[in-house]
């Protein structure tokens, strides 16, 4: 989970509804609008909260790809040797453990 900022829902989420109603069949027309108005208010709360999401870890990811593509460009022209080392010691690695997982499968 990310150390950003909570999400806060502004606005009442407790649609106002007269306290006496004009007739006993209003009622339910009433309570069908004001229960209408806080689901729209509500699925736009809740839009607007998943769009800035995901526009905040699109841009965290974009910048996470950035800095390892810099990181890797700078490896590659500053310590070329050292790179290569740690390419061929992670495939050695590599070999070892799949050498082991496939003897013990056998």
């Amino acid at each position: 989970m990310s150390m950003g900022e909570n999400p806060t829902v502004v606005g009442n989420p407790v649609a106002t509804v007269s306290e006496t109603p004009s007739t006993a069949s209003s009622c339910p027309a009433d309570a069908a609008v004001a229960a209408g108005k806080w689901l729209g208010q509500t699925q736009s709360e809740i839009t607007q909260l998943f769009t800035s999401a995901y526009r905040s870890s699109r841009a965290s990811a974009d910048r996470l790809a950035r800095t390892i593509r810099n990181r890797a460009q700078y490896l590659h022209d500053e310590r070329p040797l050292p790179l290569l080392g740690t390419i061929a010691a992670c495939a050695f690695a590599l070999g070892v453990g799949v050498a082991i997982w496939r003897s013990r499968r056998s």
